[in-house]
């Protein structure tokens, strides 16, 4: 009896026990610095505003666990293209979708009509890829619609 009861404990340590944990998903590092391009586009009371396309990065600097943080920024370039960048902080998953907010709000004294100041996108590691898209209402009613798409460097 002591042998059976043995054996099982064997047997039940190399199941590796209950399924109640599950498989834990390892988060892959996606810290670094992406370059690429940044497009810009604004319509104003329902008309098209500025289109651009500038130089920009995404920083990833700190991952614990799910949060992440960093800067964003654009580089020094022609047109609307002028030099800035803010801190930001968020959430990733392990398939590597993330989101993720400036650490200051873009609205100043404007008010929010659609959508949300939250940055949306994913990475591999390699290529980053995000969006923002809102509407605000000052004056005038803007809407922004924000992409990056860049490789780590």
């Amino acid at each position: 009896m002591r042998t059976l009861i043995l054996a099982l404990l064997v047997a039940l340590a190399a199941c590796g026990g209950d399924e109640s944990t599950g498989p834990v998903e390892q988060q892959q590092d996606v810290r670094g610095d992406y370059v690429g391009t940044w497009t810009f586009s604004l319509e104003w009371n329902g008309e098209q505003g500025a289109l651009d396309d500038c130089a920009g990065f995404v920083s990833i600097d700190t991952l614990a666990g799910a949060t992440l943080s960093g800067r964003i920024g654009i580089y020094q370039g022609g047109g609307n293209c002028n030099e800035w960048s803010k801190d930001m902080t968020g959430t990733i998953q392990p398939d590597g979708s993330f989101s993720f907010t400036l650490d200051e709000s873009m609205l100043g004294d404007c008010e929010l009509v659609s959508g949300s100041e939250s940055f949306i996108g994913s990475t591999d590691g390699t290529a980053l890829d995000l969006d923002l898209d809102f509407t605000e209402r000052c004056s005038v009613t803007v809407r922004r619609d924000y992409h990056f798409s860049g490789v780590r460097s």
